[in-house]
């Protein structure tokens, strides 16, 4: 390279990009000839630096060198070549810096990124004085543990970032490298005092300091209240916080996986998908028996017997020479030769949370090292399929094929008699905003009164931060007919509200009324008010009516034996048995969306025996107590059908428990229970 060629690329910094080389042998040529240019013209130092500055992509493309421990030995150091997705995350972490906003990075793993993050805070180390980075990893032995360049090379454990730093730092051109001094878990440049420090990310991690950037590294892997509270704490330390990570085993739960879904926090994302190594082949499927291809010129190259029929019929040019009409293509298992079908996983994308797949990626997936989980969590960047599911991402995905919009919305409105009981409850129509939604049959105003009706109920305090929620099955059709869902409501007035919603629904007999006691003994207290005989009486192991004082009403018991995952695992098999053509035995067929959202959530928590939805992992024992959800009102409700039995299919006349007809048949239910050993929730 002479002056004239580099003063006709250095024009701006689109032309001297232009001019860089992506194949990494010409790639390797152009640096060896720029940086003897430079070496020999100090003068043109200073205007290539700030091109690199204003362009950080230039730096990286031309100065700097990644490790390939993979590789073979002598190609096991390469120059570093970005590829468009890195190119455009290079520009936005800089961006941050000089705007001063914060960053997350949302990553697979082995996608570069923490080498992206280490190369540009280089370059600001280089060039700017005082520039002050600090670096965090989840322990100190991650952050730094005896790295330095001795005799021209780097030692040190490779594993930490200050050992990607001096690993790029000591491949860089000799007259980039400036004087620095090196000590524990501190680099600093001496010729314009830039700096980075570095801790381990603890409680009190960054207090007490100042920085320009913060880089911290696999927030994800952070114990959740410690990594909030670092979240909270360094928004003082630096204008700048940059989070780096891949999800962890926390899941939804955690902070990192929560700031990826707020609107206000600026993201970058580092995907496989965009790795032209891994997505060779790229393809999804996403119903069961089809599959449709993204990467056509590799299929059409691969198996143009395939590939090739299928694109003349879809009008995309008759071989393979011409310029394709459609960037997709969609097959279905039974149109293909069966010599083809072993090819792809036609599976609809219930074992790989409904994602793109590859050669690579299919590859990857039968390696005996590799579970779902981890694949979703390294790879797939699924926060929830990172936790431990407790139903499992297929059920989720076939009950989202029958979800339905409800029929009716609306409230119960009623009046309380004299004697305490209510003794008049009807449907106001209302909308979607509405608290009770339905989606069974309405005559004359009312559910199908020939059925019989349970109501499971989940309680929450009523403070607005969790919904109370009532869920309403038909026994008869073995359907979630209804949802009445408020965070509004004290346990006391809600308890009105499910005696109302019962006296509505009627049917062949009283509506049985299951809730989850734990914390709630207000519940039963304003049931027994209200005059409501028929109530969830608990069971032992042999179903048979348990011998402790307090008899109603369903208690949750943690651990493997536990009642809460008894009525989990019940509800799961429902749910299973629900979506059979014909059922070996008794289902439950569900059409709301959120309660299904809720479903894919539920999670088991993290170093216990508990089940739970992801966010509440890292919330108090007493928020968790004052916790109501849709899962376990129908868990309730699930179990308790089977201490309600179905309908004779016959309008019968319904009457309240307030008029005399209703005392009567209420006194010989009562005399019933209590025969059957079962007083009265009443009494």
């Amino acid at each position: 390279m002479n002056t004239d060629k580099f003063e006709q690329i250095s024009e701006n910094p689109t032309t001297f990009l232009a001019a860089i080389p992506k194949d990494l042998a010409k790639n390797a040529k152009f640096r060896i000839d720029l940086h003897v240019f430079l070496n020999e013209n100090i003068k043109e130092r200073a205007k290539y630096l700030a091109l690199c500055f204003i362009d950080p992509v230039i730096f990286f493309n031309t100065a700097l060198f990644f490790p390939n421990p993979r590789g073979d030995v002598g190609d096991r150091t390469v120059p570093c070549v970005l590829r468009p997705q890195q190119e455009k995350a290079i520009r936005k972490i800089k961006q941050a810096i000089d705007d001063g906003f914060d960053l997350a990075i949302d990553k697979s793993r082995d996608e570069g990124a923490t080498f992206l993050l280490c190369g540009i805070t280089l370059l600001y180390w280089l060039i700017q004085n005082e520039f002050t980075a600090l670096l965090g990893s989840r322990v100190e032995e991650l952050v730094d543990k005896s790295t330095d360049i001795i005799n021209g090379r780097v030692v040190g454990s490779e594993k930490t970032l200050f050992y990607k730093i001096m690993y790029l730092l000591n491949n860089l051109p000799p007259y980039l490298k400036p004087n620095y001094t090196k000590t524990h878990m501190f680099l600093q440049n001496l010729e314009n005092g830039s700096a980075y420090t570095g801790e381990s990310t603890s409680m009190g991690f960054g207090k007490g300091s100042r920085a320009t950037v913060i880089a911290v590294d696999e927030l994800a892997a952070v114990e959740p209240k410690i990594a909030q509270a670092i979240i909270e704490n360094i928004a003082d330390v630096a204008t700048c916080c940059i989070f780096n990570s891949t999800q962890g085993d926390w899941g939804e739960a955690h902070p990192y996986a929560k700031m990826l879904k707020d609107g206000d926090v600026q993201k970058v994302i580092l995907d496989w998908t965009d790795n032209p190594i891994k997505n060779v082949g790229l393809y999804k499927s996403e119903r069961e028996g089809e599959v449709t291809l993204y990467d056509l010129e590799y299929y059409k190259k691969a198996y143009p017997d395939l590939v090739l029929p299928k694109l003349r019929l879809a009008n995309a040019g008759p071989d393979a020479n011409n310029p394709l009409k459609t960037d997709k293509l969609r097959l279905k298992k039974k149109a293909v030769p069966e010599q083809y079908h072993s090819l792809f996983v036609w599976d609809g994308g219930v074992s790989n949370f409904n994602c793109f797949r590859s050669k690579w990626y299919d590859a990857e997936e039968k390696r005996p090292q590799r579970t779902k989980r981890g694949m979703a969590q390294n790879v797939l960047r699924i926060p929830a399929g990172s936790s431990d599911l407790f139903f499992s991402f297929a059920l989720t995905e076939q009950l989202r094929d029958r979800v339905q919009t409800p029929r009716y919305y609306g409230d119960v409105n009623y009046t309380i008699g004299f004697d305490g009981c209510i003794n008049h409850s009807e449907l106001i129509y209302g909308s979607h905003h509405s608290p009770l939604q339905w989606w069974g049959e309405l005559h004359n105003g009312r559910p199908l009164q020939g059925h019989n009706y349970v109501i499971g109920c989940d309680l929450s305090k009523g403070t607005g931060t969790s919904n109370s929620v009532a869920a309403v099955i038909d026994v008869n059709t073995n359907e979630l007919v209804g949802l009445y869902v408020t965070a509004y409501l004290s346990i006391s007035d809600f308890t009105e509200r499910v005696v109302a919603l019962g006296e509505w629904i009627g049917g062949n007999e009283q509506p049985l009324i299951g809730w989850e006691e734990n914390g709630a003994p207000e519940f039963q207290v304003r049931v027994n008010e209200l005059g409501w005989y028929n109530l969830y009486v608990k069971q032992n192991k042999l179903n048979k009516p348990t011998k402790s004082a307090n008899k109603y009403g369903w208690r949750s018991t943690k651990g493997t034996n536990g009642t809460k995952v008894e009525v989990l695992n019940k509800l799961d098999a429902a749910l299973h048995e629900g979506l059979r053509d014909v059922p070996r035995f008794r289902p439950l067929i569900v059409y709301d969306e959120q309660l299904i959202n809720e479903l894919a959530s539920y999670v088991w928590a993290e170093g216990k025996i508990d089940i739970m939805p992801a966010a509440m992992q890292t919330e108090s024992s007493g928020a968790k107590a004052a916790h109501g959800d849709r899962v376990i009102a129908c868990a309730v409700a699930n179990d308790s059908v089977e201490q309600q039995v179905q309908g004779d299919e016959i309008e019968a006349r319904y009457f309240s428990p307030s008029s005399w007809e209703g005392r009567r048949r209420n006194k010989e239910e009562k005399d019933i229970r209590i025969k059957k050993g079962c007083k009265a929730g009443m009494d």
